[in-house]
């Protein structure tokens, strides 16, 4: 991450000066100006775990389309700061999805020989690729910073190297518009940056036509016009590999360099961020979906899970052990098509196949397992977790 280390006025816009935030080093300490978070995602695909690390193995997630930044509701509304929200996911790491030790799970690094415990080490898989950065509110932009934008920014003379001279910039001019609704890129500090680099916050083709910098450049954000495209349009968030836990860095933060944060727009105060993964890359809206609704809140009947065979069962050691699993439906309410106009129907949904099963049975070592099913419905109902007692002797 890079901050403002100094932002004065120049003719036609303002001077940037960034320094790296010293976050990185092993001494030093998530810092202030942002907020961040370890999530841990379990991704219930399969039994396979896959130790290598390939992203052709791993599953495509998707952002929900609900997901979104607005303002909080104790802050001050139509300023545009929920414009200027970033939210980077950095994947650090995963274990297999049966891991129940916190200190490995919590302890994941990119790199296993940090983790300082040999024992770990292989069951560990460091990733640590780019992380993807999701930039809500693309195209929204309120008419108070675009009339900022309007009133600061000037066009920069190709000439122009030196960023405080009247002569770098054209008087009278006008920088490229920015129109409400449509989506313009961010020029991003992409190193640090200082006094001597006569680097303006306008600069980059679409604003003030100048593209001689290098140390600002447009990043690829994920952005809500993204996660909105339809069918087979729409894109990938990341992904995951099945049956595994993965350590996610989250780092909320304001992006100086967005257009829409201008000097008001921290009246705002407050912001509310919300984002949801799922592997369903359709919406019902995609497909013309017409059964029940699958929307959260519309159904709030629980799934039922019923064992199949016995609740406790009991093996020699050293033995085979074959898991009898488990059988799941739900009850939920449709139209009659004989009766259109007239009440809903009760109608049984058979949700066997999604079940999540955790079995952490090993007949090699004598003690007692848990073997745990657990399902949702369409519409986020989890049912009460079922357990079976394997008792290996």
């Amino acid at each position: 991450l890079y901050e403002k280390a100094s932002f004065t006025p120049t003719p036609g816009g303002y001077r940037v000066m960034a320094s790296r935030v010293n976050n990185y080093q092993n001494d030093n300490p998530e810092q202030d100006g942002y907020v961040a978070f370890d999530l841990f995602i379990k991704n219930f695909s399969g039994t396979q775990y896959i130790t290598a690390l390939n992203i052709k193995d791993e599953e495509a997630i998707y952002l929900t389309t609900d997901s979104e930044v607005t303002v909080a509701a104790d802050g001050v509304a139509n300023t545009g700061i929920e414009n200027s929200v970033r939210v980077a996911f950095g994947q650090i790491g995963r274990v297999i999805g049966t891991e129940t030790d916190p200190a490995k799970i919590t302890g994941i690094t990119c790199n296993p020989d940090e983790l300082g415990i040999p024992e770990y080490k292989n069951d560990v898989t460091g990733i640590c690729r780019t992380a993807q950065i999701w930039e809500p509110n693309d195209t929204k932009h309120t008419a108070n910073a675009i009339r900022w934008y309007q009133t600061s920014c000037l066009p920069r003379k190709t000439t122009g190297t030196d960023v405080s001279e009247p002569s770098s910039y054209t008087p009278g001019e006008n920088c490229n518009a920015v129109v409400d609704g449509t989506a313009y890129p961010t020029y991003a500090v992409s190193d640090e940056i200082g006094s001597g680099d006569n680097v303006d916050n306008y600069d980059g083709a679409e604003y003030n036509t100048y593209t001689n910098t290098t140390l600002l450049q447009a990043y690829p954000y994920f952005t809500d016009t993204h996660k909105m495209q339809k069918g087979v349009e729409r894109p990938a968030f990341m992904t995951l590999a099945p049956n595994s836990i993965t350590k996610v860095r989250i780092y909320i933060y304001i992006e100086g360099q967005d257009i829409d944060n201008y000097d008001f727009a921290s009246i705002g105060k407050r912001i509310s961020v919300k984002f949801g993964f799922t592997k369903e890359r359709f919406t019902e809206e995609d497909v013309n979906y017409e059964g029940p609704s699958t929307m959260p809140g519309t159904d709030t009947i629980k799934p039922v899970i019923t064992l199949n065979g016995e609740e406790t069962v009991t093996i020699a050691l050293g033995s085979q052990y074959n898991d009898a699993g488990a059988t799941a439906s739900d009850v939920t309410f449709v139209e009659n098509p004989e009766d259109p106009e007239g009440p809903l129907i009760e109608k049984t949904i058979d949700l066997t196949t999604k079940i999540r099963t955790i079995n952490p049975v090993n007949t090699s070592v004598a003690g007692t397992y848990y073997v745990t099913y657990d399902v949702n419905d369409f519409a986020l109902n989890y049912a009460e977790r079922v357990i079976r007692t394997v008792i290996v002797e």
